[in-house]
């Protein structure tokens, strides 16, 4: 399986929580958008491997997602 990554994003309806070493996406105001990368997950093996690390901190939520080198908006 090749793993994809995706840089030049922006996260729609989000905020980010810096107050530690690894930023954190959050649910945030309407209009609310922070750029960065993702990683798409294919896989129920690939899901429950991001629980585990994350433990109880990790939900799983849906945002949208502006893939700004094509201008589309994508779900994610």
């Amino acid at each position: 399986m090749n793993d994809r990554y995706f840089s030049g994003l922006r996260f729609l309806g989000t905020t980010a929580n810096n107050g530690g070493p690894y930023p954190a996406l959050l649910d945030g105001p309407r209009g609310g958008k922070v750029e960065g990368v993702a990683f798409e997950v294919r896989s129920a093996e690939q899901v429950k491997l991001l629980q585990d690390y994350e433990t109880k901190r990790y939900r799983k939520a849906g945002c949208g997602i502006w893939l700004m080198e094509d201008g589309k908006k994508v779900l994610g």
